[in-house]
């Protein structure tokens, strides 16, 4: 008799154990998150959704999982011209998109400055130029461009034959310039160059962002 007794108290215990556990996940289950930011002359709306990371541990609080998985929609005067393009992939482990760029600036009419202003990258931070050029031959509806671990720069509507200069500081570890994008009707791959594990350079850094009809290249003078 207390064999049986002892089995049917075991599994009595797993199934709660294991039913506990599933209603633990479902209410730690975080929630999406929205915000949103619209150019100085309102020309661009540009909305911002935050998707959560699956928990990996039953308890593990909603607010430390927020954010691992963020995409844009912007709009022209009311008129979407990016549908929901993907500006962070992280994990579990990453950090919530808001930590890292926690600040945004228009610096152009149709171009959003996303970064940390507290971030002092490292006690020797050096200048980096970097130049953008549309050889495409057509508008480029969409440019997203990323320096080191805490600046993102989007860009939208860059006219054929822009050029746009961007200045901005990075320690030595995250010397890294990568940009990808859209056209109308198909999208700029993925391209980057890293001086990172160069020697470091006393003079400025200048980065060359190229985008043509096959997509854009990213070279560099260290």
């Amino acid at each position: 008799m207390k064999k049986p007794l002892i089995l049917g108290i075991v599994i009595g215990l797993g199934v709660c154990l294991t039913v506990g556990l599933i209603f633990a996940t479902i209410r730690h289950q975080p929630k999406p998150d929205s915000w949103s930011t619209q150019s100085p002359g309102k020309t661009y709306l540009v909305k911002f959704s935050g998707i959560a990371s699956t928990p990996s541990w039953p308890f593990t609080q909603p607010a430390d999982l927020r954010n691992r998985k963020v995409t844009i929609t912007v709009s022209r005067d009311g008129k979407a011209i990016v549908d929901r393009s993907e500006v962070y992939d992280g994990d579990t482990y990453d950090s919530d998109f808001k930590d890292l760029y926690p600040d945004m600036e228009w610096f152009t009419e149709n171009g959003l400055h996303l970064w940390n202003r507290k971030d002092r990258h490292g006690e020797k931070p050096h200048n980096n130029e970097i130049l953008i050029t549309n050889k495409s031959r057509e508008s480029v509806r969409y440019v997203y461009l990323k320096a080191g671990a805490t600046h993102l720069y989007l860009i939208f509507d860059l006219p054929v034959d822009a050029r746009l200069t961007l200045h901005t500081q990075l320690d030595h570890s995250e010397d890294l310039v990568g940009c990808e994008g859209e056209f109308s009707d198909r999208k700029i791959t993925y391209s980057s160059a890293d001086f990172s594990r160069l020697p470091v350079s006393q003079s400025l850094n200048r980065y060359e962002v190229l985008i043509e009809k096959n997509g854009c290249s990213v070279t560099g003078e260290h």
